[in-house]
């Protein structure tokens, strides 16, 4: 099989997908706003969302007519109050990633549920943000997606979001890793009402909610480090 190594515009032969060369690289998210291999010992950041003014979706693996497709700079995203971005050290060599990514978060959610969105993203040398991928999970389906576990309000929970494809993708020097948290990525992905309610045209009322990011040593972007 072939494959194009995103970033390097490079095809690469092999034997098999997934690959089975790769091992997990760890950056932990840190409450000022950084990515580090380093997990630290404490730190939170809390946000709003408002369901009635959602994060934007810019770009990404959508097929609507009416949205940008693909990699596309972040900044309306990161305009949005809604966003969180982590950004990691600028590289010194190339990052090069292999195969599924995912995102480990402990939570918190003044709701009766709620989503929590991640977007990876390429960070030039200029501070633009060009997204890679994206994932989404909601609270209330954190364990299983066939079953509902109970959301209390104030209650840490962990959440483990899986970017919707695998990826090859080289991260270049000079660049640096960047992660955006919001809750919502919309129309991409249907609103969460924060009510408990599947659907946000099921809610009466959509409520506005803070969520709470523990970043005190467990949160993380898990990369399949070639």
């Amino acid at each position: 099989m072939r494959y194009v190594r995103s970033g390097e515009g490079a095809w690469v032969d092999a034997d098999r997908w997934p690959p089975d060369t790769t091992s997990p690289y760890n950056l932990y998210l840190h409450a000022d706003n950084s990515l580090s291999e380093t997990a630290p010992s404490s730190g939170s950041v809390s946000y709003t969302y408002d369901p009635n003014d959602p994060s934007p979706t810019i770009g990404g693996q959508t097929l609507r007519f009416d949205l940008a497709h693909g990699p596309h700079d972040q900044a309306p995203v990161l305009a949005h109050a809604e966003a969180n971005s982590f950004v990691g050290p600028t590289l010194a060599s190339p990052l090069r990633v292999r195969g599924a990514i995912e995102v480990e978060l402990d939570v918190a959610t003044t709701g009766a549920d709620t989503d929590f969105a991640v977007r990876l993203t390429d960070v030039d040398a200029s501070g633009n943000q060009l997204l890679i991928g994206e994932g989404i999970r909601r609270l209330k389906l954190r364990d299983t997606y066939s079953a509902v576990s109970a959301v209390a309000v104030g209650q840490r929970y962990s959440v483990r979001i899986r970017l919707q494809n695998e990826l090859a993708y080289t991260f270049a020097v000079g660049h640096r890793v960047g992660l955006i948290v919001t809750s919502s990525n919309y129309p991409r992905f249907d609103r969460n009402p924060n009510t408990g309610d599947d659907f946000f045209a099921e809610a009466a009322v959509p409520v506005v909610v803070t969520n709470t990011l523990y970043v005190d040593g467990n949160a993380r972007l898990i990369l399949p480090r070639d």
